[in-house]
This record gives structure tokens, C-alpha cells and sequence, in this order.
């Protein structure tokens, strides 16, 4: 997978450059796994940092159901300008009602430099598929970073 949870960084087609992406993809009963593939030019940026290269990744992820908690896993790993590049991802979300959640996550990313960010957040559904969240992260590089963000949002996607 490409996403990274309540993470401020997204992955974005960089102009009139070649971006593949694709993945392959197994659904058994309470459990979803994959591996995915990434191949071209990237751009990063959020808050005046961005970073654009090209990328060659492959990646392999799970999502298991247990009970009301859903737990999601990533592992990535290859090169990014020519570096080599590792990262995972390890998140818990915990239903404690059948509107309020509990969003736990642990992400690990390493090139030049290694950073680690823990998370905690609560989501409220306020209506029907309409979702906010409240998030704390701290990140630990060379220089510890700590962010309260809130996100509000629409669950578009429907399953066929």
C-alpha cells in the first residue's frame, strides 16, 4: 500500500513523470494481505519540506479483524535515489462505541536519516460515513517533533 495513516506525508504523481504503482492482494475471512509495487518519480512535501526522486519499492502489508479492533501492518523496503530506503508500519484501531475509535500507530522509516513517530488519535463517526479525528504524533529523529492535528472527513469508498 502507498498510505501511511494519520501520517503528515502523502505520495503524489510528480508532473509529466511516470508513476507505476500497483498491487496484488489476498481477502481470507478476518484477514487482507498483500504486496505492492512502486516504480518512478515522487514528490513529498507538506509544510515546505518536500523531497522528489525517483523510487523503486516493494512493499507488503496485512489488515486483520479481531473482534472490534482492526490492526494494520506494513513493511516497504528498496531504494530511493539511489539509496537504500526501509519502512513499516504498525497501527491498532479500537472501537470502544459504535461511534467513537481508538487510533494507535507506530511508523519506522529509514534512509539517510532513521526516524520514529508513535501516534494516538480518536475518531468520531458524526454522521453516517462524515469522520473526525483529534491526533496526537511525536517523532524522534536528530531533532524530536511533536503535532496535534485534527482531520475531518467523508468515507467515500464502497465495497462492490
Amino acid at each position: 500500500s502507498v498510505s501511511q495513516g494519520m501520517g503528515r506525508y502523502r505520495l503524489q504523481d510528480d508532473d509529466n513523470n511516470r508513476l507505476l504503482v500497483g498491487r496484488i492482494g489476498i481477502d481470507q475471512n478476518n484477514w487482507v494481505g498483500g504486496i505492492s509495487y512502486l516504480n518512478g518519480q515522487v514528490f513529498i512535501g507538506a509544510d515546505g519540506f518536500s523531497i522528489s526522486g525517483y523510487r523503486n519499492l516493494v512493499g507488503l502489508d496485512f489488515t486483520s479483524y479481531l473482534g472490534p479492533t482492526t490492526i494494520r501492518g506494513e513493511v516497504d523496503a528498496g531504494k530511493s535515489g539511489g539509496k537504500n530506503e526501509e519502512a513499516a508500519y504498525l497501527g491498532f484501531d479500537h472501537a470502544m462505541s459504535a461511534r467513537l475509535e481508538l487510533n494507535l500507530k507506530y511508523a519506522y522509516w529509514r534512509e539517510n536519516l532513521t526516524r520514529q513517530s508513535w501516534g494516538i488519535g480518536l475518531s468520531y463517526n458524526v454522521w453516517s460515513r462524515f469522520i473526525t479525528r483529534v491526533a496526537y504524533q511525536y517523532q524522534h529523529s536528530q531533532k524530536d517533533h511533536h503535532e496535534v492535528s485534527s482531520q475531518i472527513y467523508w468515507d467515500f469508498i464502497r465495497t462492490l
